[in-house]
């Protein structure tokens, strides 16, 4: 359903997303699930309902609950406090779910839902919050709670890569600003010139603002146009030329002049245009710098992995480090949650997701004893874990270890690069022919004339121009929820000839299945019946069973068990009633010819099955169409082919390749990229793939938490404007 077809008198109260059949309410307002319920009944009953008349549908839908157990272990605690004494401690967080006035209304207002915290304050530019609490009232695990409860989950990475990131922009602020600094007080200096108030029989007053500009002009290029010139310098070193190479020359060639001319006493020279230029050169930095900032595009796996894990000893339980973990340790994962390393599984019955790391959408079942692997998510209960590797040796790390990509690629590529390559090598040219031309008659107008080529031809209006182009580009696609890496991607983006999907959570809608139904006909009352008895568990499966004949209402189920990886059973309406796998259902090996995956019996007597077809985004057909027209579509996933008939005759793929495992897909990228593969994936086992192509695209459903390695990042739902991306790019 696209987003005009969505009724307004359908959208959640809290957060303004649709409202499916599983909608709650309350006091006529309706909410998409429990969490935006929770949120605004806290609001409600801390007398802050005020936050929704600053802003239309202000709430940001609550992701999952997270575990802050780590905030109680002292060593990871003190990471996120700057400051501490008897009293008070104060923290400071990036919240990526800040947006809008309400956000920081909300936020600011936190000491009205936990009289322990004792200020806060927003800095909406840096998406930041600041706050201080008593800690002797409430501690850095509740306030960590409390902001994750209404629905602003701090970005706890600790990877380094955003400190970095800061570093480099403060740095390009200051070059900036002392740039500013300089270029106005030579264009000052420069009044005397400029207004012809320096008499030829007087040059005293001229020769004394001469010399400060050549004074200022040092640090300034040392200073503020270091960059430029060490990229050009790094450039001839590696045998190349980059667009920073002639604007580099032009920037020496006006200090050199200018230097030349105010020593011999011949003139004012042109510091202020050498100013102007650094000027407006750092000027398009900045803003290519301040559009990249509010995304981090490669993270660490750190960032995706719990900060902390509980350990199981002789004397108890206790929280330590992801890093303290050791060969040999016995590790608890609850529900839902990562398993941050290799082990034997020691306790409890594993039912996980790997579709993290491999691709695959359907959960593995595992026993006690079998090998889990570290990126897998733990769907049922709690297990527990022998560890047979430390976390940086298992296997879900040297995949993400296994492609390294050089970062080291120039903002300006492409079109830029090849121009800058050919500009060059003509104006050395030149500037050469045009000494030679001079030298024999006159040194003075040779080297006056080679100097004028150089500065004339510096291609300025190229390096100021392309900034500002890609920058506005940039801020466009943003727009459509488009986030780019950097502006070379749009040029790469433009080259775009073979498009490669993957299908988990890319095509498909992630743990989500289309059930169908097949055997004898069912009254509504037997369809109430197993619709009940599914929800009661958490599989997909049963998730989409509940979803199902939205004519059958739920009712409450008198009792229930659940075997992972076999089924659930249990009373309904009394009637007794199992789902789950043929053997479990039955008991023994059914004789049914046709193999179904999930059997269900009513009081013992065998009634029908389902069959599950992944559920696929409705734009992903007209998307495939379109993109057609002009590139070759291929699909490459780790999911298995129970769905290759219907993928060939819905999209018609150019190839299909299945059980993809991630060194797969780096090969098969590896071999149809032409500098033209464009690669969309939204999981850890697509980083390889990502990397390798041309340009590789995450997909995500929310932008907090993003697959790294990406080129381009954008929403599930902003796919559809996929074709249109490339043909404005």
């Amino acid at each position: 359903m696209s987003n005009n077809d969505i009724k307004i008198d359908n959208l959640c109260y809290h957060c303004g997303s649709p409202c499916e059949e599983d909608k709650k309410t309350l006091e006529n307002k309706q909410f998409c699930c429990s969490g935006c319920l929770a949120v605004h009944s806290i609001l409600i009953q801390h007398k802050l309902g005020n936050y929704y008349d600053l802003e239309s549908y202000p709430g940001i839908r609550t992701q999952k609950g997270t575990s802050y157990d780590f905030a109680d272990n002292p060593e990871i605690a003190e990471q996120f406090i700057d400051f501490k004494n008897q009293e008070l401690t104060k923290i400071k967080f990036r919240i990526p779910a800040i947006h809008c006035s309400s956000c920081i209304w909300l936020l600011e207002n936190l000491h009205l839902l936990n009289s322990g915290v004792t200020g806060a304050r927003v800095n909406f530019q840096e998406q930041e919050a600041s706050i201080s609490f008593e800690h002797k009232v409430v501690s850095l695990r509740e306030v960590l709670e409390l902001l994750d409860r209404i629905g602003y989950s701090p970005d706890l990475g600790l990877d380094g890569v955003e400190n970095v990131s800061k570093k480099n922009n403060i740095r390009l602020v200051k070059q900036l600003a002392f740039a500013g600094f300089v270029f106005g007080n030579i264009m000052l200096f420069s009044f005397p010139e400029y207004f012809g108030f320096v008499s030829a029989e007087d040059h005293s007053y001229g020769q004394v603002f001469s010399y400060l500009n050549l004074i200022l002009s040092i640090p300034l290029v040392i200073f503020s146009g270091r960059d430029y010139l060490k990229t050009a310098y790094d450039s001839i070193k590696l045998k190349t030329l980059h667009i920073y190479v002639p604007v580099s020359i032009g920037i020496l060639a006006l200090f050199g002049w200018s230097t030349f001319s105010v020593l011999s006493g011949e003139g004012a020279g042109y510091f202020d245009s050498l100013a102007g230029l650094i000027f407006f050169l750092l000027i398009g930095k900045w803003i290519q710098e301040f559009t990249n900032k509010k995304l981090i595009f490669n993270r660490k796996y750190e960032s995706y992995f719990p900060l902390s894990v509980q350990v199981i000893k002789e004397n108890g339980e206790s929280t330590i480090p992801l890093h303290d973990i050791e060969k040999g340790d016995r590790i608890r994962v609850r529900k839902g949650e990562l398993i941050p390393a290799d082990g034997h599984l020691f306790k409890g019955v594993g039912q996980i997701d790997y579709s993290f790391v491999t691709g695959e959408s359907i959960p593995e079942h595992r026993e006690l004893g079998e090998l889990v692997y570290a990126g897998g998510r733990q769907l049922a209960q709690a297990i527990e874990i022998e560890i047979t590797k430390k976390v940086k040796e298992s296997k879900l790390i040297s995949l993400w270890n296994e492609k390294k990509v050089s970062e080291e690629k120039a903002d300006a590529q492409g079109l830029i690069s090849k121009t800058s390559k050919v500009f060059t090598i003509s104006l050395l040219v030149i500037a050469l022919i045009t000494f030679l031309f001079w030298v024999s008659i006159d040194l003075n107008k040779a080297i006056f004339s080679t100097v004028s080529v150089l500065i004339v031809a510096c291609p300025c209006a190229l390096a100021l121009a392309y900034p500002f182009a890609t920058g506005s580009a940039k801020r466009l696609l943003a727009k459509g929820k488009y986030y780019l890496k950097n502006a070379g991607v749009i040029e790469k983006i433009a080259n775009t000839k073979k498009v490669v999907f993957d299908k988990t959570g890319t095509l498909t809608q992630a743990m989500n299945y289309k059930p169908n139904y097949v055997g004898r006909t069912l009254t509504l009352e037997e369809k109430t019946i197993l619709k009940s008895l599914a929800y009661s568990s958490d599989h997909p499966y049963s998730k989409s069973i509940s979803n199902h004949w939205p004519e059958a209402k739920r009712v409450e189920v008198d009792s229930f068990n659940e075997i992972p990886g076999k089924g659930i059973e249990g009373w309904v309406k009394d009637r007794w009633v199992k789902l789950g796998s043929e053997t479990y259902v039955f008991n023994k090996e059914h004789s049914n010819k046709k193999i179904h995956q999930v059997y269900v019996s009513m009081d013992d007597s065998f009634i029908g099955a389902f069959d599950f077809k992944s559920e696929y985004f409705s734009f992903v057909q007209p998307l495939i169409k379109d993109l057609k027209k002009s590139n070759e579509i291929h699909l490459c996933t780790g999911d298995s082919e129970r769905e290759k008939a219907y993928l060939q005759s819905a999209y018609s793929f150019d190839s299909m390749h299945f059980n993809a495992d991630p060194k797969n897909k780096v090969e098969f990228i590896k071999k149809l990229n032409k500098g033209d593969t464009l690669y969309l994936g939204d999981g850890l086992n697509d980083a390889g793939a990502l990397m390798e192509a041309n340009v590789g695209l995450a997909i995500t459903k929310s932008l907090i938490h993003f697959t790294p390695a990406s080129d381009v990042i954008t929403p599930n739902e902003e796919m559809a404007k996929l074709s249109k991306v490339i043909d404005y790019s």
